[in-house]
This record gives C-alpha cells, structure tokens and sequence, in this order.
C-alpha cells in the first residue's frame, strides 16, 4: 500500500519498507530488498546496506531454505523449541 495526494500529481509519498517477488512454483528463486535490515536495529552495521539498492528499485535473492545457507556468518541466531 502507499500514499499519494491527488493535488501533487499522485506523487508516492510513503509506501512499504520492504518489497517481495515470490515466485510460488519455484520459491528459491524468490527476490526482495529490505532497506532497514532484517533487525531493524538502528545501531546494526548492515541497518541501512540495502537503502541504495531499494531506492534503485533493485532485489536481492532470498533464503527460503537451510541447504541455502553457507554457514558463513558472525551474526547467526538459531531458535529451538
């Protein structure tokens, strides 16, 4: 959803922070961009890594399953029941 005001032309003014194309037949080939990181901690060094590339109108590919995973990572949070 976004905002526009009908006097400026339809100028978007505000809209969603994150976008998704999930392609349901082959869902590893899923993109999306989220500008604010995946925390959205403000103090988080990748808080705003993906800003230039949202403002671009540019995606990402997702992981939409472990066997994606490299296990390369310092910043890994796993949950358990």
């Amino acid at each position: 959803m976004t905002s526009a005001r009908y006097k400026d032309d339809f100028a978007v003014k505000l809209g969603p922070s994150t976008r998704r194309l999930i392609d349901m037949a082959n869902p590893r080939e899923s993109l999306g961009i989220l500008p604010t990181g995946n925390s959205g901690n403000l103090f988080s060094r990748h808080y705003s890594d993906q800003v230039q590339m949202f403002l671009n109108g540019a995606y990402r590919g997702q992981l939409t399953s472990k066997t994606d995973y490299d296990g390369e990572s310092s910043n890994l949070l796993i949950l358990k029941e």
